[in-house]
C-alpha cells in the first residue's frame, strides 16, 4: 500500500480505467461530430423523391450513432464511479 491506502493492483486498475475513459471520451466526440455531420446532410438535402429516400435511409443511423454515444456515456460514468469508489 501506498501513502493514500491504496494498493498496487487498485492503481493498476485505475490506470487502465484511465486509458478506457480516454477511449470512451474519443468515441463520444466522433459519434457526436458524425451525429452533427448526418444532421448537416439532411438539413442540407432539397426536398425531391432522391433526398426522401436518402433521408429514410439516413434515419436509422441517426438513431444508431445517438444510442452508440449513449452507451459511451454509460460507460463513462461507471469507469467514474469506480475511479471514485477507488478514491484516486
Amino acid at each position: 500500500m501506498n501513502e493514500t491506502g491504496s494498493t498496487t493492483k487498485d492503481l493498476q486498475v485505475a490506470e487502465e480505467l484511465g486509458i478506457l475513459g480516454k477511449l470512451v471520451t474519443v468515441t463520444r466526440d466522433k459519434t457526436k461530430d458524425l451525429e452533427e455531420r448526418l444532421k448537416s446532410v439532411m438539413r442540407s438535402s432539397i426536398v425531391d423523391s432522391e433526398s426522401v429516400e436518402e433521408q429514410q435511409q439516413l434515419c436509422p443511423l441517426a438513431g444508431q450513432i445517438r444510442d452508440i454515444r449513449e452507451g459511451v456515456d454509460s460507460v463513462n460514468h461507471v469507469i467514474t464511479q469506480i475511479l471514485e469508489e477507488l478514491e484516486l
